[in-house]
């Protein structure tokens, strides 16, 4: 094997286009031997040329297969599609040899499907390679073998929408320490995070992180940049959770690039789009997102590993400014294709807000399936306690609220609590004779939980209510001062009165509060 003519410390997409670009073969072949899953991940182009100069050690069947693997998936995405020419393997008849090669073509696909958004399809390829893997054990190191393995437990969290820990990820960081692939357990502690953090299973969540952190100061500020990108998502996301937004937005500062080009794009943007900036300029915002998306090709986008978390941002942004029809169509749109609950769970909050009794089967499937989502189903038993208060079931309202909150605290997500909107949670309180809930959002989204209960929501005039109906039923500002006949910024004025009554500073906010003061269609 060639010797490695490049510093450690250097990121191995710039020395592998120096090496390239001095048509260095000895350096270019050491650089893919060691960090092909790297430089395929992150689309590089350069990989694509240098594979024309390599030259492995023909004595090293691995990596005999590595480049030939690498070179039939290359050839293909730069020329046709590549799913169309994997071969195909008959299982226990295969070789030693073939069942390597099956095992890392399987992957380099998988690694190339995941990064376009392909969740289920590179979930195929990593099945593939783990029925091949028993015959091919014999000749993959342990080091490598780890690597494979978090990029098979990548594909599987993108599945579920990042929310379900997948079995035998502890194994996975175990074996990376063992074999000192640090810059692996970092990423998989950090993936392992950000699963907990999107359920809602705070502790797990910052004990991963814990682990994540530890790990950092031993790997290259290269590798933390590059692959520290769902730690700082889990880090915002538990912030957000405890309702310190400007530090989360802080985090977020660091190396957007590093987003950018990883495969969490979309859930980067959603995460954003729950920051403080976000809901004081939330136009701004919109136009970035929206800039972002049109950066990478509409397939990518319309995958629903991508889609459904543009579309629950957009929906974010939207209702903050003051379009919630469109976000209601946003939320819609993606429903069917939700993993995990989130959009579904935002659906069911509206309508809870519009009609509490529409959203009873929307409610229940998603508790259905979230029993190992503390996130979803605190929102979810909150909405039943919502429910059960409007139709006048006190008993019931009790016991679901008190889940709820029990449920909210010992995860450590009392952010979970502000669905409810602040006139329903002050009355839950009221009605259970617990400060629980108050005392745990006090801090949190100010514009969205107010909790003054000296407002009084039958001041709103009969134009402020008329307006508020109309943009409920789905109307545009422009399509209210119209039926009105008064000019769109009349409505302005008349709405950020009816907001200022309310205590909200969303119209999604005000559905809540304002349905809760009995202000229906």
């Amino acid at each position: 094997m060639a010797s490695h003519r490049t510093e450690r410390s250097a990121d191995p997409r710039a020395a592998l286009r120096r090496a390239v670009g001095e048509r260095d073969v000895e350096a270019v072949t050491s650089l893919v031997a060691q960090h092909w899953m790297y430089l395929l991940e992150h689309r590089s182009i350069t990989l694509a040329l240098a594979m024309g100069l390599c030259t492995p050690d023909p004595a090293d069947p691995l990596l005999t297969a590595v480049f030939t693997e690498l070179g039939a998936h290359l050839k293909s995405t730069f020329r046709t599609n590549a799913a169309s020419h994997r071969a195909r393997w008959s299982g226990a008849r295969r070789s030693e040899a073939e069942a390597l090669r099956a095992v890392l073509g399987g992957t380099v696909a998988a690694i190339a499907a995941r990064a376009d958004g392909r969740a289920a399809e590179s979930l195929v390829h990593v099945d593939r390679a783990r029925a091949a893997l028993p015959a091919a054990a014999a000749r993959i190191p342990p080091a490598m073998l780890a690597r494979l393995q978090h990029h098979w437990l990548r594909t599987e969290l993108m599945s579920t929408g990042y929310v379900t820990v997948v079995d035998g990820s502890e194994e996975v960081l175990r074996v990376a320490v063992a074999t000192g692939q640090l810059d692996i357990a970092y990423c998989t502690a950090g993936y392992y995070a950000l699963s907990h953090a999107l359920a809602g299973r705070g502790p797990a969540a910052d004990r991963a992180a814990a682990e994540a952190d530890a790990l950092a100061d031993l790997i290259e500020p290269w590798q933390r940049a590059a692959m520290g990108v769902p730690l700082r998502l889990a880090s915002a996301l538990r912030l957000l959770d405890r309702g310190h937004g400007d530090e989360a937005a802080a985090l977020l500062t660091d190396d957007r690039r590093a987003e950018q080009d990883s495969e969490l794009w979309a859930l980067a943007l959603m995460v954003r789009s729950q920051l403080p900036a976000a809901k004081q300029d939330s136009m701004r915002f919109l136009a970035q997102l929206e800039a972002e998306a049109a950066s990478w090709p509409s397939d990518v986008v319309a995958q629903p590993a991508n889609s459904v978390h543009l579309d629950v941002a957009r929906a974010q942004l939207n209702g903050l400014t003051g379009r919630g029809a469109l976000a209601v169509e946003l939320l819609e749109r993606s429903a069917e294709q939700d993993a995990h609950g989130i959009v579904r769970v935002r659906l069911a909050a509206i309508r809870a807000a519009e009609d509490p009794t529409a959203a009873a089967t929307l409610v229940e499937a998603v508790l259905r399936e979230s029993r190992d989502r503390p996130r979803a189903a605190a929102e979810m038993h909150l909405l039943k306690a919502a429910r059960a208060l409007s139709e006048g079931k006190d008993a019931i309202a009790s016991r679901e609220f008190r889940r709820a909150v029990a449920l909210a605290l010992e995860n450590g997500i009392p952010r979970s609590l502000v669905v409810a909107g602040p006139a329903v949670l002050t009355k839950l309180s009221e009605l259970t004779g617990t400060r629980e809930a108050l005392d745990a959002v006090a801090e949190i989204d100010q514009e969205l939980v107010s909790l003054d209960r000296s407002r009084d929501h039958t001041l709103l005039t009969p134009r402020e209510r008329a307006v508020l109906l109309g943009l409920m039923s789905g109307k545009t500002r422009a399509e209210v001062a119209r039926d009105s006949f008064v000019s769109v910024e009349t409505v302005r004025s008349q709405l950020r009165s009816a907001y200022r009554k309310l205590g909200v500073r969303s119209l999604e906010a005000a559905i809540f509060a304002a349905s809760e003061a009995g202000i229906r269609n």
